[in-house]
């Protein structure tokens, strides 16, 4: 998993349940942040910082391309 948490499932759970394949067709992954900014906030500037903020994750996060 993302937060690289184990996760057991009993044979019968697993038999019994739907599975939901996340690294196929596409090995692609969307993570919704919501963030929030004051509506008196210069947007120009905020949209900067987070691709900043976004470009410094995709460079310092293990695993993420």
């Amino acid at each position: 998993m993302l937060s690289n948490n184990a996760v057991i499932l009993s044979n019968a759970k697993l038999s019994g349940s739907r599975i939901v394949n996340f690294y196929l067709p596409e090995r692609e992954t969307a993570v919704l942040i919501n963030v929030g900014v004051s509506y008196r906030s210069d947007l120009g500037h905020v949209e900067r910082v987070t691709i900043e903020v976004a470009r410094q994750v995709l460079r310092e996060t293990e695993g993420v391309e």
